[in-house]
């Protein structure tokens, strides 16, 4: 092998091995390239005949431009025209910060989850964090699970005798199964049948909210 051959080997594995950046959503390329080279958003749209009201929305993520407008606006910006349509078709996550219903054994303030894995008709607003310990509702929740709680659920919807709750009661937090029993008072029991179930009355008990998620919807 002669010595060009080798630079010939040597340049192949660097672009085998060449780790690939993930290429930015549209709305940040596009606006950090605009700002690196100066421009503003009257001056992007004049050069790339467009309006400034339709460069405002490409950078707010509400629009995405044409196949003509996209090779002016790589001309414009120094964008490589194949890095900025992958751009294009980049999905955004968007996170929710939830906050932790906080115990001893919580060290973060907030948990931070992708949009994508909620539900689409409740707030994440009226969610709750929390970190269960423990093995009471084994085998459906796992120790060190981390749960989201929704603070908001339907007394109305049969609910009880299959979905998990978090509740308060003497100033113990469990997280428990919740039926109905004489007198109206509740029975809270775990899934694990090791643990005994109790009887309480309303008066009793604070029901923080339905348990919705475990690292997966239940």
């Amino acid at each position: 092998m002669n010595k060009s051959d080798i630079i010939q080997v040597k340049s192949l594995l660097q672009v085998i091995f060449m780790k690939k950046e993930e290429t930015l959503p549209f709305k940040i390329l596009f606006k950090q390239k605009r700002t690196e080279l100066g421009y503003t958003q009257k001056d992007v749209a004049e050069r790339t005949n467009t309006s400034p009201t339709l460069i405002s929305k490409y950078e707010k993520g509400l629009a995405k431009p044409r196949i003509e407008t996209a090779k002016r606006i790589a001309e414009l910006l120094k964008i490589d025209l194949t890095t900025l349509i992958e751009s294009l078709t980049q999905e955004e996550v968007y996170l929710t910060k939830i906050p932790f219903y906080l115990t001893e054994f919580d060290e973060d303030e907030f948990l931070y989850i992708p949009n994508t894995l909620l539900p689409n008709n409740v707030s994440p607003s009226n969610f709750l964090a929390y970190k269960y310990q423990g093995n009471s509702m084994e085998p459906i929740l796992q120790h060190g699970d981390t749960l989201i709680v929704n603070t908001t659920y339907d007394m109305n919807d049969n609910c009880f005798n299959k979905d998990i709750f978090l509740v308060m009661t003497d100033d113990n937090v469990y997280t428990r199964h919740i039926a109905v029993g004489d007198k109206n008072n509740f029975i809270i029991y775990a899934s694990n049948n090791m643990y005994q179930s109790f009887e309480i009355s309303h008066q009793r008990i604070e029901i923080i909210g339905k348990v919705i998620w475990r690292s997966g919807f239940i």
